[in-house]
């Protein structure tokens, strides 16, 4: 999922009500997004993998296999 589509929240969200038997959801995330993905936490659990990018030291690659969104 590229980051231009959407901001993290609205993806999330999205997914959430519109494809419930997907297996995996993809982002790449780049400098920001640390930031980005820990607000995203506050509203959601979550049950990924992170993965460091291996053309940027700063990116990193996240694999989403859950989504709740908390109450």
């Amino acid at each position: 999922m590229s980051r231009a589509f959407k901001p993290m929240p609205i993806i999330l969200d999205l997914v959430f009500k519109n494809f419930s038997k997907y297996k995996n959801l993809i982002f790449f995330m780049g400098k920001n997004g640390k930031k980005i993905f820990e607000n995203s936490k506050k509203d959601w659990e979550l049950e990924y993998t992170e993965k460091k990018s291996l053309t940027n030291e700063e990116s990193f690659l996240l694999n989403i296999k859950k989504i709740k969104k908390k109450n």
